[in-house]
């Protein structure tokens, strides 16, 4: 995955773009949001780019809902 990442970084290299977000989408976790960011400078990366990490773990409202307190009015 971290190979793909870098790829995709080398392709996107432009003067006339102040600034570069990168998007990953993990149906598992494989790396926290600050340590893909601490990869990507240690991958020299332009300093302009940032990193957003998304979870894929679908929400199970069922268990959500049991696992809350009952509320009282």
């Amino acid at each position: 995955m971290a190979d793909q990442v870098l790829a995709d970084t080398r392709g996107y290299t432009s003067r006339e773009w102040n600034s570069f977000i990168y998007v990953i989408y993990e149906t598992e976790r494989f790396r926290s949001e600050s340590q893909w960011r601490q990869f990507l400078r240690e991958c020299a990366v332009e300093s302009n780019a940032t990193i957003v990490v998304m979870s894929g773990h679908p929400v199970d409202r069922a268990a959500r809902k049991r696992a809350q307190p009952n509320k009282r009015l």
